[in-house]
């Protein structure tokens, strides 16, 4: 009888356990928008609204609650303002890392939260033909690039979530820092 009821308290103790336990640590991103340009001059001037896209894998460690840190991957195409560069695309491709931070309760479907990370971003500027000119040059190259921003999860069910975010990203580019604004939306998994 002792056993019994023993086993019985167990099954309790799990029954009531497993929901809390059902917070998977790993999540995978992806997700799209668009990108501002800010500066330098020449880029800020010479380039429109961009897009982009974003996929990544983060990892909630499980002794800072709120806390994951999200590997990434991100392409970013800007094309020319002005119609005489009508070909000129500037393209960075970002991989790096962020912290992000989320407020909340860790049941509540709603949560702010904010992130920082840095990484590597390999770029390219392609120029086209210029009407005084024929430029046929493809110049690239790589640098450090940090990034901050704020943002908000929602989850509207177990299976999957909607994140919204707006960051700013500094690529640390010779001479003038090269920044843009993305603002992404998405689905977490």
């Amino acid at each position: 009888m002792k056993k019994l009821a023993l086993l019985g308290i167990l099954i309790v103790a799990f029954a009531v356990s497993a929901p809390a336990q059902t917070t998977r640590p790993f999540s995978i991103y992806a997700g799209g928008g668009i990108g501002i340009p800010i500066s330098a001059d020449d880029f800020k001037d010479l380039h429109d609204m961009g897009f982009h896209g974003k996929i990544g894998i983060g990892y909630r460690l499980p002794s800072a609650p709120g806390l994951e840190l999200i590997g990434k991957f991100e392409y970013h195409t800007f094309g020319a303002s002005d119609e005489n560069l009508a070909d000129s695309d500037f393209r960075p491709l970002l991989f790096g890392a962020d912290a992000k931070y989320a407020f909340g309760l860790p049941t509540a479907p709603t949560k702010p939260y904010v992130l920082g990370g840095l990484g590597l971003a390999a770029w390219e500027f392609t120029d086209g033909e210029d009407d005084e000119e024929l430029v046929d040059e493809e110049l690239d190259g790589s640098d450090l690039y940090l990034n901050f921003g704020a943002g908000v999860d929602l989850k509207p069910g177990d299976a999957f979530g909607i994140f919204i975010e707006g960051r700013y990203v500094i690529l640390l580019t010779e001479g003038d820092a090269t920044s843009f604004i993305p603002i992404t939306a998405g689905f977490t998994f």
